[in-house]
């Protein structure tokens, strides 16, 4: 990984969606990865209003916002882009970049 990039920051959203690939055992069908998100032990990540409904009444905030992050981590490398539509898969970078923000959590 580059020194640029390893300086990175990334988005809650991103590191959320890091978070739950390497506890789904590093690849998953994007419905699995929201319903962990959204249901299981990472929803305490998220901040109250991810849970609200959007406006257009057919998906919460998180699973939009999580959607996107998605396409952000594709393009930084993060999230494999070859994988069959609807799966993500992290790489080897992704886990890298999740392993740096944890230990950074784990100082403060």
């Amino acid at each position: 990984m580059s020194a640029e990039k390893s300086q990175e920051q990334l988005s809650d959203d991103e590191n959320i969606i890091l978070l739950t690939l390497v506890k789904l055992g590093g690849k998953g069908e994007r419905y699995r990865i929201l319903n962990e998100i959204g249901k299981g032990d990472i929803k305490v990540l998220l901040p109250a209003n991810y849970l609200e409904e959007l406006k257009s009444g057919n998906r919460t905030r998180y699973e939009a916002n999580v959607s996107w992050a998605s396409d952000r981590l594709k393009k930084k490398g993060y999230l494999r882009r070859d994988s069959p539509r609807g799966l993500w898969e992290i790489t080897d970078e992704g886990r890298k970049k999740l392993k740096d923000w944890l230990e950074m959590i784990l100082q403060k």
